[in-house]
């Protein structure tokens, strides 16, 4: 029997102390989270060496919304990492759905990257100074960088806080129950997600212009501006109902789903992108350097829409059999 408590308090239990994998966990966690930190400055340096390079207005709107997400990925990195490393029961929870989420939207990545980069390297700009071999090359290494850093990596996060043992040691050594306990593990993830995607919907209106898709159009200033703070506030009261299992949650979030489904597919289908881009605000440099790479054009982009839609419906079909009863169960992987 190993101890797997704190320092001066012993627990006989049949499992194996894995705090030694927290703690290296934990500190990975930390410098990722201190990584996703320092790409925030980088961002704001990037869009002000796009706009001299193509002789137009620095807008550093432009960036509010992924420096955001960065900023929100970076404390909860940091924020598990230390939980982690004290083997608290939360921390395991946030690293699966972490490690969960970032596994299929990594996978996902490398799938329309590796259409993606080829097309980029045929069509481009510098093209004609590339060879079908340095093509390759090129298109090889940026696919297996994407999926040590897509898919490896969050797998092996995944793999071991799934692990029995590490379960058993923060149960051991955090034996209060939390939040994150009243409600299973895979719904929480979602009510989780929609906090985050609330969050940055309440940025759409000044980074964009409030430019909106809306069933085959777009809307743009007040009115889409309004749509998007009350499609944020729609996800907060979600993200709260679906974590206390209401079943009519789950209805509400099929329901919606679908809708924005069919409103992206249809305005990515009648809309023309370059427009949309227009209308955000994008200079137009910045709009024909994109164009010059032919590579998004409406049905590429229809297509990403409903491949990129088609697992979280998947997942929320999943999610239906926590729905039957209106009672809380505790947390569960």
């Amino acid at each position: 029997m190993e101890s797997a408590g704190q320092p001066g308090v012993s627990y006989s239990s049949p499992f194996k102390d894995r705090s030694t994998g927290l703690l290296v966990f934990g500190i990975f966690e930390i410098l990722g989270g201190a990584i996703c930190a320092l790409l925030i400055p980088l961002l704001f340096f990037g869009q002000a060496m796009s706009a001299r390079m193509t002789s137009s207005p620095v807008q550093y709107r432009f960036v509010l919304a992924p420096a955001a997400a960065y900023g929100l990925i970076a404390a909860m990195l940091l924020t598990v990492g230390i939980g982690s490393i004290r083997a608290r029961r939360w921390a395991r929870a946030f690293c699966l759905i972490l490690g969960w989420s970032w596994l299929v939207m990594g996978s996902l990545a490398v799938i329309i990257d590796a259409f993606v980069i080829p097309r980029a390297l045929s069509q481009g700009p510098g093209a004609p100074n590339l060879n079908a071999s340095a093509r390759l090359i090129i298109t090889l290494f940026v696919i297996a960088f994407m999926v040590v850093l897509f898919v490896l990596i969050p797998l092996a996060l995944v793999l071991f806080y799934r692990r029995q043992d590490v379960r058993s040691t923060c149960e051991a050594r955090d034996p209060g129950l939390h939040w994150t306990d009243r409600c299973p593990l895979p719904v929480l993830g979602l009510s989780m997600w929609l906090v985050f995607a609330g969050a940055f919907l309440v940025l759409m209106p000044a980074a964009y212009h409030g430019v909106a898709p809306f069933f085959g159009t777009l809307i743009s200033g007040i009115p889409g501006s309004l749509f998007y703070l009350c499609i944020a506030a729609m996800f907060f009261y979600l993200a709260r109902a679906l974590y206390r299992l209401e079943p009519a949650s789950w209805w509400l979030t099929l329901v919606l789903m679908l809708l924005f489904g069919l409103s992206n597919t249809l305005t990515l289908a009648h809309v023309d992108l370059w427009e949309m881009y227009r209308q955000m605000g994008y200079p137009e440099a910045q709009i024909k350097q994109l164009q010059s790479y032919n590579i998004f054009d409406n049905n590429v982009m229809v297509a990403f829409s409903a491949l990129g839609f088609l697992p979280p419906l998947a997942y929320l079909l999943y999610l239906r059999r926590f729905f039957h009863q209106p009672t809380l169960h505790p947390g569960r992987d």
